[in-house]
């Protein structure tokens, strides 16, 4: 049996603040003549998790061993990697400046009250006598 692994897609999950690479892989069942007998595809994710990821994290050294430790990433994808951690950390600093998320159903902070204008009163009059 031959495998072959082809990287794909690299991107960055800023639910989870994680870098995930697409990759499929190839099985091929070789015959007794090494003619391929049957192939089979199957696609695949690897979810790389950034815990400590913050506006202080050095970027460079940290695509560099993201590279380093994952095996699907080529090291011609090293500024791809940078380029997406520098979007986890902005997307982290805004969530971070916004607060945490509020569950569904949860009112506002801010109460923003609509008014009806009334409608003009008639009052009586009185007699001047």
């Amino acid at each position: 049996m031959r495998r072959k692994v082809k990287a794909g897609l690299i991107e960055a999950d800023h639910e989870e603040c994680a870098i995930v690479v697409h990759y499929e892989v190839e099985a091929t069942v070789l015959g007794e003549l090494g003619e391929p007998i049957v192939a089979e595809r199957q696609e695949n994710t690897k979810r790389i998790k950034l815990k400590t990821l913050s506006e202080n994290t050095n970027i460079p050294r940290l695509a560099e061993e993201i590279l380093e430790k994952c095996k699907l990433i080529h090291a011609s994808k090293l500024s791809q990697v940078e380029q997406l951690l520098q979007e986890l950390v902005a997307e982290q600093g805004r969530k971070d400046r916004a607060g945490p998320p509020r569950p569904p159903g949860a009112r506002s902070a801010v109460r923003v009250r609509r008014r009806r204008a009334r409608a003009p009163t008639a009052t009586p009059k009185r007699n001047r006598a």
